[in-house]
């Protein structure tokens, strides 16, 4: 392996964010020096196209937890993004594997972990919410929510896990209702503002909820 080769995993190439962030690294100025790993399930034709890219295809699933950490224990980064804000056991598997490397390497690794705003949502039911407005300049406002908010069990894993390791380097990324066009191969739409559109022609209105994540 070349000295300057970044091992990357990257969960659900084939979803809408997992897409997109696919074709972010092919597009790199430094894409020769990547070797992508991707963790997709086995559907022959889109690991076909997925592979004609360059990238490295491991068939798996979130509950793949041995090929998730054995392809974690011999990455630099792993990225994130199939269904993670709430799978507790792929983020465990992840993080096994990411400490078993710099042990075993002594050398820092990179986890970026998808999660979401209802980390930080209030479900205020109707009634008046609080208002708060929450920065990523203020990071510690945001982790000092309470651990009973949706998705904190899994960021409390990996919050918990870099602290117990200065090597493992995370961050975790809040998205609201993403949208707009994608640019990976498959998913080129928000599946949630789809839904919302369904919802509001069908009822042939938009109406708003008291809790959104």
């Amino acid at each position: 392996m070349s000295a300057k080769q970044i091992n990357i995993l990257l969960t659900c190439a084939t979803g809408y964010i997992g897409g997109s962030v696919l074709t972010g690294l092919l597009q790199h100025p430094n894409v020769s020096n990547f070797r992508i790993t991707a963790l997709i399930r086995g559907d022959e034709s889109r690991v076909k196209r997925i592979a004609s890219l360059g990238v490295t295809t491991l068939i798996g699933s979130n509950d793949s937890h041995d090929i998730i950490e054995k392809a974690a224990s011999e990455s630099h980064v792993v990225i994130h993004t199939a269904n993670s804000a709430d799978d507790l056991p792929s983020t465990r598997s992840i993080i096994s594997g990411l400490n078993k490397r710099t042990q075993t390497t002594g050398k820092p690794v990179i986890y970026i972990h998808t999660s979401g705003t209802a980390v930080i949502s209030e479900d205020v039911r109707g009634k008046k919410g609080s208002n708060t407005v929450y920065s990523d300049l203020d990071p510690d406002k945001i982790n000092g929510v309470a651990d009973e908010q949706a998705h904190r069990n899994v960021d409390l894993l990996i919050i918990n896990a870099a602290q117990a390791n200065p090597q493992l380097k995370s961050v975790i990324v809040l998205p609201p209702a993403i949208h707009g066009i994608g640019t990976g191969l498959f998913h080129h739409y928000s599946e949630t503002l789809a839904a919302l559109i369904r919802a509001a022609l069908k009822r042939g209105k938009v109406e708003s909820h008291g809790r959104f994540s």
